[in-house]
């Protein structure tokens, strides 16, 4: 899916022809919904044909190297790594945490683009790497690709691969003294699909029992419980356009199984305005 207006809005901030990965897709609303509502919620999901999809973990942590957000995207450097629920839960346990830099760990390189009727469009760039050479290439983003080839790194899935510097460069562009990190987030994750083997086609990913620590040190790294989210997060992404029309389908379900009355079309951070949507961006 490669609508005219999705490579318009890349090059607004690229201005160079870089490439867009597969993993790119149109997000078409993000709903934050009461943590008792999340059984309603599945069974709403399934009854529109979808399945869970079936991947081996069901938690993340993610620590986010923050850029400042203008007027056109949103642009942010992050490290994730996936772990089982039951060790997320002890990280509520504690005032502080300890992180292992050495951490096997996605980096993940995320721009996003507003379009019209409160959608967005997000490119992702992603490739297998450390915790603290996250660190290294977010503060020496002109050297990022010398950094990670430096660097040895376990294999975590056979869609990763290299990040070209073209893209570390135009981020450095911006933000010529790099970027630190903040905030790690972690919670439990579940994936709702069309189909199994091709979960970027079409997804619903809803995400609960956030945690969310603040970085006291980075030598050693440390990070600080400032607490939890008492709702759940959902979100429907599309990667191919034939699935626009069951987009509008499961997010009525949402709205339903959410408590959403009609004429809603703003909740928490993000706005969702009309559910129609063309590749003129009418």
């Amino acid at each position: 899916m490669r609508p005219e207006i999705y490579q318009s809005s890349t090059e607004k901030w690229f201005n160079r022809n870089l490439p867009i990965p597969d993993q790119s897709r149109l997000v078409v609303g993000t709903f934050d919904i009461d943590i008792k509502r999340l059984e309603l919620l599945r069974e709403g999901l399934k009854s529109t044909g979808l399945g869970v999809w079936s991947i081996p973990e069901g938690a993340y942590s993610t620590i986010y190297f923050w850029s400042p957000v203008d007027e056109e995207l949103s642009t942010r450097i992050r490290a994730r790594w996936y772990t089982k629920p039951a060790e997320l839960e002890s990280l509520g346990s504690t005032d502080r945490v300890s992180i292992n830099p050495n951490q096997s760990a996605l980096l993940e390189v995320k721009v996003t683009f507003p379009l019209e009727n409160g959608k967005e469009y997000e490119i992702k760039y992603r490739q297998r790497s450390s915790i603290n050479t996250v660190l290294r290439v977010s503060q020496n983003l002109r050297m990022a690709t010398d950094i990670l080839n430096s660097a040895e790194h376990i294999s975590v899935a056979p869609f990763i691969s290299k990040i070209p510097q073209e893209v570390f460069s135009a981020i450095g562009e911006r933000h010529p003294s790099g970027l630190v990190p903040t905030v790690m987030v972690s919670a439990i994750r579940e994936h709702f699909v069309v189909d199994d083997n091709s979960p970027d086609d079409f997804r619903v990913t809803v995400d609960y029992n956030y945690k969310y620590h603040s970085f006291w040190s980075m030598s050693p790294w440390e990070a600080e419980n400032i607490g939890g989210y008492p709702y759940l997060r959902t979100e429907v992404k599309v990667g191919d356009e034939k699935f626009l029309g069951k987009a509008e389908d499961v997010i009525n379900i949402i709205r339903r199984e959410g408590g959403f009355p009609p004429e809603v079309t703003k909740h928490a951070d993000k706005t969702f305005i009309n559910h129609k949507y063309s590749t003129n961006g009418s």
